[in-house]
């Protein structure tokens, strides 16, 4: 079960924003471009590392004016009582950076 999601810069969430979800059904209701499939694509770039919209293009997913992106998702094994939290990101340099961080240790850099 998904029980936090925290944006850092991506696409319109400039800026930290975490996002609670609680257990069972979640509803995300919003006015048009608000961001509510922003946080389907948050989640789809944390589990999968691409995008309904982008593909694994990442440089679109930066907000604009900033140097950096990151998501991580948290959630719940209900069985064994374990909370899973999943880091992705960028940086934006000269070539770009991308990086996948587990249990808060760097896994893999440069995807």
């Amino acid at each position: 079960m998904i029980t936090r999601l925290v944006l850092k810069n991506f696409k319109q969430y400039r800026g930290e924003h975490i996002i609670p979800f609680s257990p069972g059904m979640n509803l995300i209701q919003g006015e048009n471009d608000a961001g509510k499939s922003t946080i389907f694509h948050a989640i789809s770039y944390a589990l999968f590392n691409q995008t309904p919209a982008y593909g694994t293009s990442t440089a679109a997913l930066v907000s604009r004016g900033e140097k950096n992106m990151r998501v991580s998702l948290e959630f719940l094994d209900s069985r064994t009582g374990i909370l899973y939290r999943v880091t992705r990101g960028r940086e934006i340099e000269e070539r770009g950076r991308s990086f996948l961080c587990l249990r808060k240790t760097l896994v893999v850099t440069g995807l």
